[in-house]
């Protein structure tokens, strides 16, 4: 019994843990070039979040890049990158991305640096993906434009032959009544 006992605590205990949200920076402000977050953990944390806690992690995320916490201007670029957000923007978080990589002399540990390079790599082949279906729905669209004025073309061209096909037939019906009068 104090066996079983002891096992549910420690199962509670390591539950408890691991939903340590909403993530609260204590790390040193964008002057600083250390980092100790691992931001591949907090990806995988967030991903794991219904909406409304996506929500609140992005209001606090926010609120601390806008104190100036470095750690949150990254942390926010993952949430504009992940999917699932309701803030979801790979514009947003290319841009920004590009800006921190510029602007800080980020020191990360080797896991987040491959973190990062993926994901600017997805980050890229997305708005790639984006473009080629921009310009694919354009030319559809010029397609489309096109297909309408052929169609409004033909319609023109058939009704210019239906008003020949009636005069061609009053014509005939002059000539046969001209034809029974000289007969």
């Amino acid at each position: 019994m104090k066996f079983t006992l002891y096992f549910c605590a420690l199962c509670l205990l390591s539950a408890c843990q691991l939903s340590n949200f909403p993530f609260i920076d204590k790390t040193k402000k964008a002057s600083s070039a250390t980092q100790s977050v691992k931001f591949s953990d907090y990806y995988l944390q967030i991903k794991e979040l219904d909406e409304s806690s996506l929500v609140e992690e992005i209001s606090l995320q926010k609120i601390n890049a806008n104190a100036g916490y470095l750690t949150a201007e990254i942390k926010l670029i993952l949430l504009y990158s992940l999917p699932g957000s309701p803030i979801h923007n790979p514009y947003t978080a290319k841009s920004m991305l590009n800006e921190q990589l510029i602007n800080h002399e980020l020191k990360l540990s080797a896991e987040d640096f491959a973190l990062i390079s993926l994901l600017k790599d997805q980050l890229n082949q997305q708005l790639l993906l984006f473009q080629k279906l921009i310009e694919k729905e354009l030319s559809q669209d010029q397609q489309n434009k096109v297909a309408k004025k052929q169609l409004l073309t033909i319609k023109r061209l058939n009704e210019k032959i239906s008003q020949f096909s009636q005069q061609i037939e009053q014509l005939k019906s002059i000539e046969s009544a001209i034809n029974d009068r000289g007969n």
